[in-house]
């Protein structure tokens, strides 16, 4: 007959296999993220808005710690609107830094990562306070919200192009 330590000892074994087993495939926590796992992003991706104007997305790939990234929005052929942003690599996580039509730059850090999807926020900026990216297969969805209680949500939907 074995004593109570030698089934405990088991049991923790057990638990620890599973648990090295299921960092494998663990999602890492917003401070863990760098920019090579936001590499879903990648890509050329357009669609269109209900004004009928062109919508293009473009995120370089993962490199030297860094996204490069590009929105436009396009009629008739004339951009009308343009944005280039940076994801970079900051002490807690990912921080996207962007600019609108020359605007001064704003920072947004990462505060929520999930397979396909990442989610970053400002706590200063009205609008947008919220950007959200979610991939799913050659759709990616990015939902623009404003501060609460603004009600003033964007969300376009683009198809990947090209990478």
């Amino acid at each position: 007959m074995r004593g109570p330590h030698a089934c405990s000892g088991t049991v923790l074994a057990a638990l620890g296999l599973l648990a090295g087993l299921g960092a494998c495939g663990v999602t890492p926590s917003v401070e863990e993220v760098r920019t090579r796992d936001l590499g879903f992003l990648t890509g050329r991706w357009t669609g269109a808005n209900g004004a009928g104007e062109v919508l293009e997305l473009v995120f370089s790939e993962p490199a030297d710690g860094a996204i490069q990234g590009q929105f436009e929005i396009r009629k008739g052929g004339e951009t009308i609107v343009e944005s280039r942003m940076r994801m970079i690599a900051g002490v807690r996580g990912v921080v996207l830094i962007g600019s609108l039509d020359g605007e001064p730059r704003r920072s947004y850090a990462l505060v929520d990562f999930g397979r396909g999807e990442a989610r970053f926020a400002s706590a200063e900026i009205r609008f947008p306070a919220d950007i959200r990216f979610e991939r799913s297969g050659s759709h990616l969805t990015m939902t623009v919200r404003g501060e609460t209680g603004l009600r003033q949500v964007q969300t376009d939907v683009y198809e990947l192009r090209q990478v």
